[in-house]
């Protein structure tokens, strides 16, 4: 039985050994066949296209859409945000410290310093007569105590300067 098996698996593999040498030799015959025929294909054709010579106008100068990037640069960043209403800036301008680039618009903030000045007025005068008044003992004294704090929530202040 034991003969049986080995000759088995010989035929086994030489089935396979022969099949794979007759797809090889297949193959290197496939390969020698189409060198043979691209040999005998003729050359492939450029094709040329011919135009005259002709005398046009050349301009030096072109627009064209594009980046630009320095190869140095700052950047300048503001504390607060704002619409910028005034730039003094040049390129390749040397600064002194110090020196304002850019101004923001202030008109905002000018008009709420007017609206809290003329609000600060009218306190002053409305705790005047408030006082005139209860010289007179003609306000309770609640009325002139809010008038003294309006006051002092409106008075004017030096803004806080920063370091």
């Amino acid at each position: 039985m034991k003969i049986i098996r080995w000759i088995g698996a010989f035929i086994l593999i030489a089935a396979v050994a022969s099949g794979g040498l007759a797809l090889a030799a297949w193959k290197r015959s496939e390969l020698k066949k189409s060198a043979a025929e691209a040999a005998n294909q003729p050359e492939p054709m450029e094709t040329v296209i011919v135009a005259a010579a002709k005398e046009r106008e050349h301009r030096r100068v072109t627009t064209s859409i594009g980046t630009v990037l320095a190869m140095r640069s700052i950047t300048l960043r503001n504390e607060i945000a704002g619409t910028v209403e005034r730039a003094a800036l040049k390129p390749g301008q040397i600064v002194e410290a110090g020196t304002v680039l850019v101004a923001l618009d202030v008109s905002v903030e000018e008009a709420e310093l007017r609206a809290q000045e003329a609000q600060a007025a009218l306190a002053e005068t409305t705790l005047k007569r408030m006082e005139k008044l209860a010289e007179n003992r003609a306000t309770p004294e609640m009325e002139l105590d809010r008038a003294r704090q309006n006051g002092m929530l409106h008075s004017p202040r030096p803004p806080a300067r920063r370091q």
